[in-house]
């Protein structure tokens, strides 16, 4: 029962780490210099990804859309003050759509991790 518990605590701090990770490389992509930064950052996602204990789907499916809703919350945020200031559009519902292309945008990511579980 322990050894469960500790897994499952395992396995959310790598999502969370995941997600950190995908808005810092979308943070550190915005840096005028920050193109030499991004190279570390991937490959300690790659690594985060390698290690994976469980080759299952579901897992696949939680870390990449976990990467890609982070990197493209913080790469779309224009899109907020383009949706409420410029538009006019309802500060909750601008929140809501950035929230919802996002995770659209990050099944992408999804799709090209979940293609290491055939390999």
């Amino acid at each position: 029962m322990l050894k469960q518990q500790s897994s499952k605590s395992i396995y959310a701090a790598q999502v969370l780490i995941l997600f950190s990770l995908g808005a810092l490389l979308a943070g550190a992509a915005e840096l005028p210099y920050g193109g030499w930064i991004q190279i570390p950052i991937l490959s300690f996602i790659w690594w985060q990804l390698d290690t994976q204990k469980s080759k299952s789907f579901k897992n696949f499916f939680a870390l990449g859309f976990a990467f890609g809703l982070g990197y493209f919350v913080v790469g779309l945020w224009w899109l907020y003050i383009s949706l409420h200031d410029v538009g006019g559009m309802n500060s909750l519902l601008s929140c809501v759509a950035v929230f919802l292309l996002s995770a659209y945008v990050a099944l992408y990511f999804f799709v090209r991790n979940s293609i290491n579980t055939s390999f």
